[in-house]
């Protein structure tokens, strides 16, 4: 805490430290986060664990610590970054610690979980590494670190719904985000295009969902051959499920047009009228995006994509080995063009609704001062 003496009046700067796996690797939408701690008076030292040295420019505002685990061992990586955490909160002092659990940063989280008097909270975007039948220890790892934590913030409805599943105990702390949610200012609302095109995107795609796309765009251009079918994101390598010379073929036979990653997808929004996501182990995708623009969302039955669309609603959630179902689907917005239009415009306002991300991170950090405001009335 920081006392800055100004026209005989004292103000506090609060310090918050904010410890995460990769940050070189986080989105926008996850970055809003320390804006709005910033643009509220914070000061925010940033911890995270690389797995090798990265120049980051979003923000100078800032003070980051990286520790690169690049060529060490899974243990000793991770303690190396323990112990800078350990010294920057005896050096720095902060206010309080933002945790990012995961795999990275547990070693980091046990070790504030053993000082008594330290204000953490934890932020949940996955629980995908107690799920297992093998992942007892990880398991009483996130409970243990969750059983002092202040706040405990989900990101996703499926992790926040089994929380009880693994006796977390921490419901009457919890705080369910739904997702990191997309700015709302900076996204365009795209009005429906004459001509039908059907969108899937991920930043990495998942292998069973290319093989249904593509069986997808076969059932449907069979009937209506003027539809197109577009893919981005980087392709996963999973020959078993889906071969090199499939694919390739889908291509060439033009079921299919694959543009390779790309950085931004808005212009690719503008131009479908159907947007797709299917996906059996990826997490991530683009469906919030998809909804600020305005557009019907097909998704396949995965906890996130439950948490992103609603039945019925902005959308329909299907099985991802399905081809016909999902070719059904899109024949019934194809041919029902005000369903399609409802569903667009559904979509716009369940996002900006749910999904704005200034709202998500004022809500982490309005969260965080209540905390902060009992601690210093006791």
């Amino acid at each position: 805490m920081i006392y800055n003496l100004s026209a005989g009046r004292v103000n506090i700067t609060m310090k918050i430290m904010v410890i995460v796996d990769k940050w070189s690797s986080y989105k926008k939408e996850k970055k809003c986060l320390i804006e709005e701690l910033l643009d509220s008076g914070y000061e925010v030292i940033l911890l995270s664990v690389e797995r090798e040295p990265f120049f980051d420019s979003y923000n100078k505002r800032y003070k980051l610590f990286y520790v690169s685990t690049n060529g060490q061992k899974y243990v000793s990586g991770y303690f190396k970054f323990m112990v800078y955490c350990l010294m920057a909160y005896k050096v720095l002092k902060p206010d309080k610690i933002l945790l990012h659990l995961s795999k990275g940063t547990l070693a980091a989280g046990i070790m504030f979980r053993l000082f008594k008097n330290t204000m953490y909270s934890v932020i949940i975007e996955s629980l995908q590494q107690v799920k297992s039948k093998r992942s007892i220890m990880y398991r009483l790892m996130y409970r243990y670190i969750i059983g002092r934590s202040k706040t405990v913030f989900f990101v996703y409805n499926d992790d926040y719904e089994m929380a009880d599943r693994f006796k977390f105990n921490c419901k009457d702390r919890a705080v369910l985000l739904r997702s990191w949610g997309v700015n709302i200012e900076k996204a365009y609302v795209y009005p429906l295009p004459k001509t039908d095109l059907v969108y899937m995107s991920m930043p990495v795609l998942c292998s069973h969902g290319i093989k249904c796309f593509i069986e997808t765009a076969k059932i449907v251009r069979e009937k209506y051959p003027k539809v197109r079918f577009l893919l981005s994101g980087t392709l996963a390598e999973e020959s078993t499920v889906l071969s090199e010379g499939e694919f390739n073929e889908a291509c060439e036979s033009k079921h299919i047009y694959y543009i390779g990653d790309t950085p931004d997808i808005r212009p690719y929004l503008e131009v479908c009228s159907i947007f797709v996501q299917i996906n059996v182990s990826v997490r991530e995708g683009h469906i919030i995006e998809a909804e600020a623009a305005g557009r019907p969302i097909l998704a396949s039955d995965h906890p996130v994509n439950r948490s992103l669309v609603i039945e019925g609603y902005n959308g329909f959630i299907l099985p991802a080995n399905d081809a016909k179902k999902w070719a059904d689907k899109i024949f019934l917005l194809l041919e029902n063009k005000e369903l399609k239009a409802n569903m667009a415009d559904c979509s716009r306002e369940l996002c900006g609704r749910m999904h704005d991300s200034r709202i998500i991170s004022k809500l982490i950090k309005d969260k965080l001062e209540q905390k902060l405001e009992i601690t210093w009335r006791m």
